[in-house]
């Protein structure tokens, strides 16, 4: 940050959380994977006005080495040649690009405003 007469001065405003955007395909061309699809835009979306996420735990190898929480950051259905409809329209597969971000819980930090109020 420049600073009037004086050096700059280097602000730090955190590290990014991390990302992590994941090609998937989901079904094997014969049932409807249309529940599994919902699932997955319902976690992608807060629960209700105001509130988080759902939080996803993925276990088993990735590319971190270690145990994170995601949340669902985008979904991208993707229609091409992956893209398969049973006779009823239902998909039966679907290519979907999920990115995740890492939860990392909000810190509410109490203002003088608020720690006049208590006060009272």
């Amino acid at each position: 940050m420049p600073r009037a007469r004086r050096l700059e001065a280097i602000e730090w405003t955190g590290t990014p959380a991390m990302q992590w955007v994941v090609p998937l395909v989901v079904g094997n061309g014969r049932e409807s994977v249309e529940t599994e699809l919902s699932r997955l835009e319902r976690w992608g979306r807060p629960r209700s006005v105001g509130k988080e996420p759902t939080k996803v735990r993925i276990t088993g190898a990735t590319p971190f080495g270690k145990q994170i929480t995601w949340v669902i950051a985008d979904l991208v259905f993707e229609d091409d040649q992956l893209l398969i409809r049973n006779t009823a329209g239902r998909r039966t597969q679907q290519q979907v690009t999920v990115t995740f971000r890492q939860y990392v819980e909000a810190s509410v930090v109490r203002g003088p405003a608020s720690k006049s109020k208590a006060g009272r």
